[in-house]
């Protein structure tokens, strides 16, 4: 229905200056609301940024690299991490990863310490949960992909799958047991990609008991 102020002329003055008003917070609401939905599908410009559905992060494609040097040159080079922060912390990680540290800290961001884990078939950025900081927000995840494909649970850890992205988020949900609750605000603490082309692939790894996902609230898995 189109808003029209005109009607409002044979009220008393008083009362037709609220009328303007009330229809001009409307306005301002639809307004807001699109406003939403377009910047909703981003990822705040200082939280930690997601991986693309090619795989790749931060234009860092990282099961092009042929050694783990290679992937800490390329780190080295981003502008967003802190510099002299990248760095080897242990090859032969169990599992067949290279660890590396290195600091997230783009112009105006409070540096966010990180672990990368790296190897042929995967990749994944993990935070030190002891520190408070999450990489992101649940909420930031929905926001910038859209709902999981599935939705499990791998230790006290609620995980999102994205199939197109070859991607899992790992999450601290709200409460975790018999029921789990999920809110916006839940702390994501690693994001994992798994090489598409590997013979091995983590992310085809079963997870008995996932579902779909149905919002933020409460989701039940069987122990």
């Amino acid at each position: 229905m189109p808003l029209s102020l005109a009607s409002s002329s044979s009220l008393p003055r008083g009362r037709r200056f609220l009328a303007q008003i009330a229809a001009l917070l409307l306005v301002a609401c639809v307004l807001a609301a699109a406003a939403a939905r377009i910047t909703g599908t981003r990822v705040p410009s200082h939280a930690f940024p997601l991986p693309s559905s090619d795989t790749c992060w931060q234009r860092i494609c990282f099961f092009d690299f042929p050694d783990a040097s290679a992937v800490i040159a390329a780190l080295d080079a981003d502008p967003d991490l802190a510099a002299h922060s990248v760095g080897l912390v242990m090859a032969g990680y169990p599992g067949g990863y290279t660890t590396i540290r290195a600091t997230y800290a783009p112009d105006g961001a409070t540096p966010l310490p990180v672990l990368v884990y790296w190897s042929d078939f995967a990749y994944h950025f993990t935070v030190d949960w002891h520190l408070q900081q999450p990489l992101l927000r649940l909420g930031d995840v929905i926001a910038a992909l859209g709902p999981p494909s599935r939705v499990s649970v791998i230790s006290d850890k609620l995980v999102l799958r994205y199939n197109d992205h070859s991607l899992r988020v790992f999450v601290i949900p709200s409460a975790a047991g018999a029921q789990w609750m999920t809110l916006p605000t839940d702390a994501v603490v690693t994001v994992e990609v798994t090489n598409r082309s590997a013979s091995l692939k983590p992310f085809d790894l079963a997870e008995p008991g996932s579902q779909p996902w149905h919002g933020f609230g409460q989701y039940e898995f069987a122990p």
